[in-house]
């Protein structure tokens, strides 16, 4: 088993190895003696991992309830937040207890902000079902709802007690699922370390070759090895910077457009993808500044296209910004983008609200 240590004020591990799922009975009993359990999950995931999870913590003697919702960013309310606090207080969980967030993004989101608020706060795990997840939101303790049709607009900074990587619960993932998840991964590579990308090409060239009797060792090995890149990474950023404040905005790299084009498309474009997207404005604009070589925004746009994400924004450019002028990022009349200087490296530039017409290539 690997594990990368995340040093924020309430330090956890994030553990990675195929197959973990089956030992979780041991890992929570070990780590949590005496801990009742609540598991929290959309119906989808419930369906597929929901027994192997419960039955896992069962057979451990963990005393276990759980709750699943309907899948999807609609499920993303207050009013869902109500129901799992019901629901949790009906099982009489205290703040010597446990959430376990089983499940994507949404779920880790739901999940952690109704930990965080329940008796003021008591412990979750977080287990990442999707690589969107494993590398990024699971990872970093933001949690949130959306309000208004508006992103994670209401939420808090609750950093999970444990991450646990499964990466072959990524095989149930579909084929769209899985290229939003490489979109996260390329944004790291794009961040700070070059070596990701080529990783990203690999898997997509395993993905694409034809294995006996269904064969994925390798796919696990390469997103063992990939998730715990990215992982390491983001521990870092968060470390310097656990309430988002500096250097952990590098992590929005394609976020400010890809939000916009989210809710530009009512969710049509998911968010993979739509940070795919505002990835290669960010590169374009960035090139047309000269702040990036030449040819940059091609290279970024060739990897994202093979790895089956889309790379031309689908939005008026003039709705893009309308919708970027009420990200929770803003401040006042300045808004931070992320631009990048190279393949591994960029830079945060706050630009004034009033020059974003002429300012970003959309």
């Amino acid at each position: 088993m690997q594990s990368v240590h995340v040093n924020t004020a309430q330090p956890y591990d994030v553990l990675v190895e195929t197959g973990l799922l089956d030992s979780l009975g041991n890992l929570i009993g070990r780590r949590f003696h005496g801990a009742k359990c609540f598991v929290v999950s959309d119906a989808n995931v419930m369906a597929l991992y929901g027994a192997r999870v419960i039955n896992g913590l069962r057979d451990a003697h963990i005393e276990t309830r759980s709750l699943s919702f309907a899948p999807g960013e609609s499920s993303k309310t207050m009013h869902t937040i109500e129901v799992i606090l019901s629901e949790m207080n009906r099982a009489e969980m205290t703040r010597s207890d446990l959430v376990i967030a089983l499940g994507g993004g949404i779920t880790g989101d739901m999940a952690g902000f109704a930990a965080s608020i329940y008796m003021r706060g008591i412990r979750f795990v977080q287990i990442p079902t999707t690589l969107l997840a494993a590398v990024d939101a699971s990872v970093g303790g933001k949690t949130g709802v959306n309000m208004g049709g508006l992103k994670n607009q209401v939420g808090t900074f609750w950093q999970p007690s444990m991450v646990i990587i499964d990466p072959s619960t990524m095989d149930t993932l579909p084929g769209r699922e899985l290229a939003c998840g490489m979109a996260e991964v390329v944004k790291y590579g794009c961040i700070r370390d070059a070596e990701i990308i080529r990783m990203a090409e690999e898997l997509a060239r395993i993905a694409a070759t034809p294995t006996p009797c269904g064969d994925r060792t390798d796919i696990h090995k390469v997103l063992e090895n990939m998730i715990l890149r990215c992982v390491a990474i983001k521990a870092q950023v968060v470390e310097t910077d656990e309430r988002d404040t500096g250097e952990r905005m590098l992590l929005n790299f394609g976020h400010t457009i890809g939000h916009a084009v989210e809710k530009c498309t009512g969710g049509a474009v998911q968010h993979g993808e739509a940070v795919a997207i505002g990835m290669v404005a960010m590169a374009r604009t960035a090139e047309n500044k000269n702040m990036c070589p030449a040819g940059y925004t091609d290279r970024l746009a060739t990897v994202l296209e093979g790895l089956g994400l889309p790379t031309v924004c689908p939005v008026d450019g003039e709705d893009i910004l309308g919708a970027i002028r009420s990200d929770k990022k803003r401040a006042g009349q300045t808004i931070s983008l992320v631009m990048p200087d190279g393949i591994g490296h960029c830079s945060i530039v706050p630009v004034d609200i009033e020059i974003l017409t002429d300012y970003l290539a959309i």
